[in-house]
């Protein structure tokens, strides 16, 4: 599967090195990201439910607060009523200061998006135009510390009850790093997801070391500069005689579309 990443500088050095930037979701320009939604009342009945679960739990996983109190019950759930507003409004900071924590993030755009989203996509992503757009080549992949997903666009955020089990939640937790509202849709966005644990330490930044079979093509912007970057990305790939192929872009002479002319190497 052909995806792209767009690229606004140290391109060579990401064909060169076989290292990709990550990035945490809290530094992605959706403020929404990796952010959860929670019902916004906790009902008597709920309250009386998630008590009585968590009473019958073994004692050892027993919440101190709850471990000997099965004769308050009646109160213990009347607190839960009332104090979960303040006790909602804890859980989502604590759980948007800790999307960060154990998943990065490099994103991509599928290869089948319009010619009208791609313009824009090379006006955000790679300083309209002046950048580059790598082609990766990544069989659909989910390892113990990596995977390659599609964002699920959608009219509504991840909702997490303060009952929910544990697994439950964390999966949902995962599935919010790949969830985006639909205002979004056009990027078409594949992401790589990865565990801070296969991350290295790269030149100013955290980075992915991926397979460098995986580059299969290099684009460079309509308006990219030819003597800074165009050529020294052309004298490495020829030098090292990878097989990447490169293309320029140029506008359109008619069409809100962009043409694509390949650099003999």
């Amino acid at each position: 599967m052909l995806i792209y990443r767009y690229l606004k500088s140290h391109a060579l050095e990401t064909i060169r090195d076989g290292l990709l930037k990550v990035s945490r979701l809290s530094e992605f320009n959706d403020p929404f990201e990796g952010m959860f939604g929670m019902p916004e009342s906790f009902s008597a009945k709920e309250a009386k439910a998630y008590v009585e679960k968590e009473v019958k739990r073994p004692s050892i996983e027993c919440s101190p607060r709850l471990f000997g109190l099965k004769p308050h019950l009646p109160s213990v759930t009347r607190a839960y009523v009332v104090g979960y507003p303040k006790k909602r409004q804890e859980m989502l900071q604590a759980w948007s200061k800790g999307r960060d924590e154990f998943i990065h993030v490099v994103c991509f755009t599928s290869s089948k998006v319009s010619a009208r989203d791609e313009v824009v996509m090379w006006s955000h992503y790679a300083d309209n135009h002046r950048g580059v757009r790598l082609g990766f080549e990544i069989t659909p992949v989910k390892t113990r510390t990596y995977a390659l997903e599609a964002v699920n666009y959608t009219d509504e955020r991840i909702q997490i009850a303060l009952d929910e089990e544990p697994d439950t939640t964390g999966e949902k937790m995962y599935a919010a790093h790949k969830t985006k509202s639909k205002a979004w849709e056009y990027e078409a966005e594949y992401r790589l997801l990865i565990h801070r644990e296969r991350c290295e330490k790269g030149p100013g930044a955290l980075g992915f070391r991926y397979s460098k079979s995986w580059l299969h093509s290099v684009d460079f912007g309509a308006a990219c500069d030819e003597s800074k970057i165009i050529d020294p990305i052309t004298d490495f790939v020829r030098t090292s005689q990878r097989s990447i192929k490169l293309r320029k872009a140029r506008y359109h002479e008619s069409d809100f579309a962009l043409v694509y002319d390949e650099i003999k190497v």
